[in-house]
């Protein structure tokens, strides 16, 4: 790997970051146009973190050596927060509260996919590639 060659999951993981970017900014904006509820304040953290998310995408493919530790720390707080998403969830069914006809896997798919894609990530952070590219070991 030369200086100039980024690893194909660092180029992965930048496209996704700024694929996450655009869709919490959109959602973000819909929530503040339409507020309901807490929807202003809501829709200002969805703008925040998307704006964040898109800060890190251009660290993978900039090189900065703190999207690594960055990638990191929010990969490990998406993984805990989808977790308590989903035991949340699994209280309100048990509980009674969540209402309707109800079909589990529409109820957990997307925190799944979220889950199984924010570990992913961790894994390849801490392989030899990615750690070599943002400087954290020695190639």
């Amino acid at each position: 790997m030369t200086e100039k060659n980024i690893p194909v999951g660092i180029i992965i993981i930048g496209i996704f970051a700024f694929l996450f970017m655009l869709r919490e900014v959109r959602v973000g904006f819909g929530m503040i146009l339409n507020p309901i509820d807490y929807g202003v304040f809501l829709g200002t953290g969805l703008v925040i973190v998307g704006i964040i998310s898109g800060i890190f995408g251009v660290g993978c493919f900039m090189k900065w050596s703190w999207a690594w530790r960055f990638g990191v720390i929010f990969s490990i707080v998406g993984i805990l927060l989808l977790l308590l998403s989903i035991l949340i969830k699994v209280i309100l069914l048990h509980l009674g509260m969540i209402f309707g006809e109800i079909n589990i896997i529409e109820l957990f798919d997307i925190n799944i996919v979220e889950l199984l894609g924010l570990s992913i990530v961790l894994w390849y952070l801490f392989r030899h590639p990615a750690k070599a590219y943002f400087g954290k070991i020695d190639p």
